[in-house]
């Protein structure tokens, strides 16, 4: 199920109880739904089940998991959506093979998990808000410069609106009908468009000097990607791979894997599965602990 930026509240419960009723409706009659699992953007208390704040949906405190709970009377758990991706890996995908690694998901916004000695640590990475602006622009409660506003998906395609708007961008990107999407970008990159080049490889050079930071301080055995940008694009491994190597202590970006989730679009689905079995069945408690 997925949900756009300037969804409500009351949106959001109507769309997840339209899902929960869907799901119930093909299980067996002997059988029922054991629990419900959230992705949510931002930061979240797990154990009280609310989301403290949201940047993505302009959200502060709101307690989603008791404003299902009481409509379906079924255990509700949520978790921030790049927590629960890592979980995911941990569990069930490629982060079965490492003891140390993050997820980083990059789409309207970036957000990181971290799992460190097999356990998913709590504490929603908000990569995309890293401040980029310069001190003396920065004052309170003034919108910021951030690395989302320069490296996510949605920065990307703003920056080749704002291009075309100007007449400055390539033939091919101004050939397309209607606003360029995500796959048009990708395309107009596989097709060596020098105005595409230049929007991706800053973008990335950004995010590669953030993802440096954390090298240096995690020390992960592997990055793993989810997001659009991020499948099936051997350009976007190669120049981030770049990037880290260039502005990381060597030693630990030397056996750094970089790699998309094998689940792409179905990550945050699998995250939620995890927690639910965890939380209900107790199936591994080390997967979390607190920072």
């Amino acid at each position: 199920m997925k949900t756009s930026a300037g969804a409500t509240v009351e949106d959001v419960n109507h769309m997840v109880l339209q899902c929960i009723e869907g799901m119930q409706s093909k299980i067996p009659s002997r059988g029922h739904l054991r629990g419900v699992g959230l992705s949510v953007p931002g930061l979240v208390n797990r154990q009280e089940g609310i989301l403290t704040y949201s940047h993505t949906f302009g959200w502060k405190d709101i307690p989603l998991a008791s404003l299902i709970r009481k409509k379906t009377h079924i255990p509700v758990f949520l978790d921030n959506e790049a927590n629960l991706l890592s979980l995911g890996e941990l569990c069930f995908g490629s982060g079965k093979i490492y003891k140390n690694f993050i997820c980083v998901d990059i789409r309207y916004g970036i957000g990181c998990g971290i799992v460190y000695e097999n356990k998913l640590l709590d504490i929603p990475g908000e990569l995309g808000q890293i401040c980029l602006d310069n001190l003396t622009h920065v004052k309170k409660d003034m919108p910021r410069l951030t690395l989302e506003d320069r490296a996510s998906d949605h920065a990307v395609l703003k920056k080749v609106e704002i291009m075309l708007q100007q007449g400055s961008t390539s033939s091919l990107l101004k050939s397309y009908t209607g606003p360029v999407t995500l796959d048009r970008f990708r395309e107009a990159l596989l097709n060596n468009d020098q105005a595409a080049l230049s929007i991706f490889n800053q973008a990335l050079s950004d995010l590669g000097i953030a993802l440096a930071f954390l090298v240096n301080i995690f020390h992960p055995e592997a990055f793993i990607f989810h997001g659009p940008m991020t499948e099936n694009n051997p350009l976007f491994y190669s120049r981030l791979r770049e990037v880290i190597d260039t502005c990381s202590l060597s030693p630990f970006s030397a056996t750094l894997d970089l790699k998309p989730s094998r689940f792409q679009n179905m990550g945050g689905s699998v995250g939620a599965v995890a927690l639910v079995l965890h939380e209900l069945l107790d199936l591994n408690p080390a997967f979390f602990t607190k920072s």
